[in-house]
């Protein structure tokens, strides 16, 4: 297992699919080919939508955004920048709230 994975691909690539790109990038966090993920990526985030959202191929819709959902124990973000590049980062849950959760406390000062 990888503890994070981050994909880029061109949202003008023809060829490109950020279903297929999800996959891949849990795939590879988890240690398997994204073709032998062990789950169904439609329980967890409609795929369908986030396509029509961000588009990827032809006629993707040229919206910028971040999008973020979890897949089992596994947080996925997709962010699509203005320059037409979409990166997928998985990364343990687990770590990312931790992170999160040492952020948000405030700086202990010595009296």
């Amino acid at each position: 297992m990888n503890p994070k994975v981050r994909l880029t691909l061109d949202r003008n690539d023809p060829d490109g699919s950020l279903s297929l790109s999800i996959a891949g990038a849990l795939g590879q966090a988890m240690g398997v080919d994204g073709a032998d993920l062990d789950l169904c990526l439609h329980d967890y985030v409609d795929l369908t939508a986030l396509s029509q959202l961000f588009g990827s191929g032809v006629g993707g819709s040229g919206r910028c955004g971040t999008v973020s959902f979890v897949v089992e124990e596994w947080l996925v973000v997709v962010d699509v920048a203005r320059d037409d590049e979409i990166e997928v980062t998985v990364e343990p849950r687990v770590a990312r709230a931790t992170i999160d959760a040492h952020a948000a406390r405030p700086e202990q000062s010595a009296d």
